[in-house]
């Protein structure tokens, strides 16, 4: 035997052909894991039926997230059973009250603030709230420890 007949290779006899049954079962597979493995996630927000919702023009669909509605001169949520009134939300920043308030709503979003990842708050409120009710309480729970906040909205609003 010499070097050469090691290094060299007979002739094919056949020219290379590719496995198109094999590529399309392994593609098939592919395809019908990634289709199995998706997940389509739905949120069910409840609204009180005399309420307006602003109108949106984004296409942005709502996380799920903890809520607040505010609704008549009162916050709900869906972490906390009892409802507060607006005036909680309203009082003078640092004051004795204003702080045992903070305090207390900081128990209720430690729950959901100690995970990894976006500490987010979907905020529900009228169409006829006060900005500044909207704020107060918006404020006041970005100080309790989340971090950001979505506004729930319905569909095309901006009307020219």
């Amino acid at each position: 035997m010499t070097d050469q007949n090691l290094t060299e290779r007979p002739p094919r006899k056949h020219p290379m052909e590719l496995q198109l049954t094999a590529m399309i079962d392994v593609f098939s597979m592919i395809v019908i894991f990634l289709i199995l493995g998706t997940v389509f996630g739905a949120s069910e927000v409840v609204i009180p039926g005399q309420m307006k919702l602003p109108k949106s023009i984004s296409k942005e669909g709502m996380d799920t997230a903890p809520r607040i509605v505010i609704h008549q001169g009162k916050v709900t949520s869906n972490f906390f059973k009892e409802s507060y009134d607006l005036s909680r939300f309203h009082a003078s920043e640092g004051s004795e009250e204003s702080e045992a308030f903070k305090r207390e709503l900081k128990k209720h979003v430690k729950v959901f603030t100690s995970g990894e990842g976006p500490k987010l708050l979907s905020t529900i409120a009228d169409q006829e709230a006060a900005y500044e009710d909207v704020f107060s309480v918006v404020r006041l729970f970005r100080l309790a420890g989340f971090e950001t906040l979505l506004f729930v909205a319905t569909g095309e609003g901006i009307t020219q």
